[in-house]
């Protein structure tokens, strides 16, 4: 009786470290398991980070793009301002020059005018007396 007493003891013994290992062997597969799925979250998570990284980077870029093209609007339209108001400057300019040609086409015609008047007065003053010149030189011609 005392040997199967043992022998049950000894059983009972056995079983609890059979059960004990079935434990341990759960407990390891289940730890192996929550690192599985660890292990994939941290995948996903690095995935989703990279992602998220690679959208700013698509973002900024556009950013950058956009900037790079106001600039680029702004840029040329002060040079159109500053065509625009070269060509003001011209037109202005121009427009004095042509005023001051009007002018002095204007002086001179009168001039001109002047002139002749004066020409013609002094041509109708001069002609008596040129032809008395003339004649006194053509009698002195005679004497010779």
């Amino acid at each position: 009786a005392e040997r199967a007493a043992r022998a049950a003891v000894a059983a009972a013994a056995a079983a609890r470290a059979v059960e004990k290992r079935a434990a341990a062997e759960r407990a390891a597969a289940e730890r192996e398991e929550a690192e599985r799925e660890a292990a994939e979250l941290d995948a996903e998570e690095r995935a989703a980070a990279l992602r998220a990284a690679e959208k700013r980077a698509a973002l900024e870029k556009k950013r950058q793009a956009a900037e790079k093209r106001a600039a680029e609007r702004e840029a040329a339209e002060r040079e159109a301002e500053e065509r625009e108001a070269e060509v003001n400057e011209t037109e202005k300019v121009a427009g004095g020059l042509e005023v001051e040609m009007q002018t002095a086409a204007t002086v001179s015609g009168e001039r001109r005018e002047v002139e002749g008047k004066a020409a013609a007065n002094a041509g109708a003053e001069r002609e008596p007396a040129q032809i008395g010149a003339d004649c006194g030189g053509a009698e002195e011609a005679k004497k010779d």
